[in-house]
């Protein structure tokens, strides 16, 4: 209901609008959007940081692994 409420927010349509006519796509984009405005909240307050980043070692590991499967 929240994502739906959303949609219709941010579209300038009503809710019912929303469930006539909105796809699993448009739903999709919400969620993903939502999340981005929650993480920009969060590196905005100091809350997260970067995402971290692998050692070079277990990319590589990673990187063998699959070469292998696909031999």
């Amino acid at each position: 209901m929240i994502t739906i409420d959303s949609i219709a927010h941010r579209y300038g349509c009503l809710p019912s609008e929303v469930m006539q006519r909105a796809t699993t796509w448009d739903l999709y984009v919400a969620d993903i959007a939502a999340q981005h405005e929650n993480w920009q909240y969060d590196q905005a307050q100091g809350k997260s940081g970067p995402a971290p980043i692998p050692a070079t070692e277990d990319l590589q590991s990673m990187l063998d692994q699959v070469r292998k499967k696909s031999l």
